[in-house]
């Protein structure tokens, strides 16, 4: 039934077939005098003509001609027909596409009988590929081919586009858009439940994205999508402004930050707020932290309370001593006959008063001190705090090992560092019961990790050292190394205040039989806000 170009080259071919494709060399060869169609030389003009057109068309078509809907097709509709070609040319189309006829047999042969046309998209018809039926999308029309001499119909010409892998591909993007409507409802969902406020920024300073917190915070009110970030809040552009600096660093230099900012009456709020840039400019997530903010507060005045306590108790052993001395050498004066003697002895009692004069002043520097910044020695740092710990170190059998290198001055708030080392004194003496070493250093130093110039302080005891299981966990709130003794709030607190001075307080520890005890380690920057807040006042020209 069928034979190839080779073959058909040995014998004459019929002219009437045009073109080079593979299909018209197909055709011409075929023997078609064996079939109901009968040799091309036989076939109408309309026919043929019709025939030419498939052939030259790119458009993927099969032709099926007269009652019995011969088969012949174009190379644009190979594809569809797979293994089924070269066998499919001259078959009878019910046969040829017997898998699929159900589908479309009907239509088919009613174009055949009537002339009425049919054209379809993305239909599924079931196809035989490989000896296994798939689901196959086709987009299809049908339309009568008419003889021009009775107008009657030749045939059906078919224009089948397999649209499988397009029709899949809807399929994928329509479940993608599915699932991304799904994960943006929940994303939405979960953007109006947290109470971060979630502020999304774009590359023209304009508001993309408020969530409802964002719109409760900051809009009151107002529709800020669209607005420009720095018209609509003048108030937060001045010099040094956090949210200058941290939105252009997200902005421009791609750069995440946080920082804290309050506002004051009516709101009293604060809020913490993290930046993160984006392709499309910035997002911005605001936490309440007022509640967090007082909570510290009291611990806070706790700490102080227990600091006081601990300095009282300290200050009471100091001043018990002279008042005891004093009162002894008075006793002895009143029952002394000799004059020369009663003045040796109110001499004494005058130097131990002034013990308790100098202790007293001392006291008062934390006091006057706390808020002001001041330009200090590490000696008066050092000396000012140890002279109330003198009795208690006597007592525990704690020898004192000063040396200050450093001649250097720091501005400080003093009253807080001496609340720094009242704590870090008083935790070095506990840890030494049975007696020890109490090692005190100062040096100038960099923080190579910053540049910065300072002062390193290094306060060094031979106690009995900190478990490293403690060690991680000492700088945090209410965490204590002394049982119901401690409140676990004097390193927090002494971290947080060297924080406030841009400063580090690092701890280092052994419980090693031959080398034990703990080194605690400050470093305040010479450039710390206290420095820069005493220059302000320096600077500050006070009206007559």
């Amino acid at each position: 039934m069928f034979s190839s170009p080779e073959a058909a080259t040995a014998k004459p071919v019929s002219s009437r077939i045009c073109g080079d494709s593979h299909m018209a060399a197909f055709i011409r060869g075929f023997p078609w005098s064996g079939s109901a169609l009968g040799s091309i030389e036989q076939w109408s003009d309309s026919l043929v003509s019709t025939v030419n057109f498939m052939l030259g068309s790119p458009a993927s078509t099969i032709l099926m001609v007269g009652p019995e809907l011969i088969v012949l097709y174009n190379d644009a509709y190979l594809p569809t027909l797979a293994e089924r070609h070269p066998r499919a040319l001259g078959m009878r189309g019910d046969l040829l596409w017997a898998d699929a006829w159900d589908a479309v047999g009907h239509q088919i042969e009613a174009v055949n009988a009537t002339g009425v046309s049919f054209k379809h998209d993305n239909v599924l018809i079931p196809v035989e590929r490989n000896g296994i039926v798939k689901d196959t999308y086709f987009t299809y029309s049908f339309s009568p081919v008419f003889e021009s001499r009775d107008n009657g119909i030749a045939g059906v010409v078919c224009m089948a586009q397999d649209v499988t892998a397009a029709h899949q591909a809807m399929l994928d993007l329509a479940e993608s858009e599915r699932k991304l409507s799904a994960t943006a409802a929940e994303l939405n969902q979960l953007m109006s439940a947290t109470t971060d406020a979630i502020v999304s920024v774009n590359r023209n300073w304009e508001f993309s994205y408020l969530n409802p917190a964002a719109i409760r915070t900051y809009a009151f009110g107002r529709n800020l999508i669209g607005k420009r970030l720095w018209e609509e809040f003048p108030d937060a552009v001045y010099p040094g402004s956090p949210y200058v600096e941290h939105y252009e660093r997200a902005m421009y230099e791609n750069k995440t930050g946080t920082f804290e900012a309050y506002y004051p009456e009516p709101l009293d709020l604060w809020l913490r707020l993290s930046v993160f840039p984006t392709d499309y400019g910035f997002v911005s997530f605001s936490r309440d932290i007022t509640e967090e903010k007082r909570t510290a507060s009291v611990l806070l005045q706790t700490e102080k309370l227990a600091a006081v306590g601990r300095l009282a108790s300290s200050i009471a052993h100091e001043i018990n001593n002279p008042l005891e001395a004093v009162t002894n050498l008075l006793y002895i004066a009143r029952t002394e006959e000799n004059l020369e003697r009663v003045r040796e002895l109110l001499h004494t009692a005058d130097d131990e008063l002034r013990r308790v004069a100098v202790i007293a002043n001392q006291t008062l520097g934390f006091h006057k001190q706390a808020s002001r910044p001041r330009e200090v020695t590490c000696l008066e740092l050092f000396s000012g705090t140890l002279n109330l710990y003198r009795a208690k170190l006597n007592n525990s059998r704690v020898q004192v090992d000063p040396k200050r290198a450093s001649q250097h001055t720091i501005v400080v708030y003093e009253g807080e560092i001496r609340q720094v080392m009242n704590n870090l004194f008083s935790n070095a003496i506990d840890a030494m019961p049975h007696g020890g070493k109490l090692m005190i250093r100062s040096r100038n130093a960099t923080n190579f990790r910053t540049g910065e110039h300072g002062m390193l302080l290094t306060i060094a005891d031979t106690g009995t050292g900190i478990p490293v299981e403690k060690l991680t966990r000492i700088f945090d709130a209410f965490y204590t190394t002394k049982g119901i003794g401690g409140t676990g709030l004097g390193l927090w607190i002494s971290k947080d205040i060297l924080a406030r001075h841009n400063g580090q307080l690092r701890v280092r520890s052994s419980q090693d039989a031959r080398h034990h005890g703990s080194v605690f380690t400050l470093f305040i920057p010479y450039e710390n806000p206290a420095a820069i807040a005493l220059r302000e006042q320096q600077h500050t020209v006070v009206p007559e």
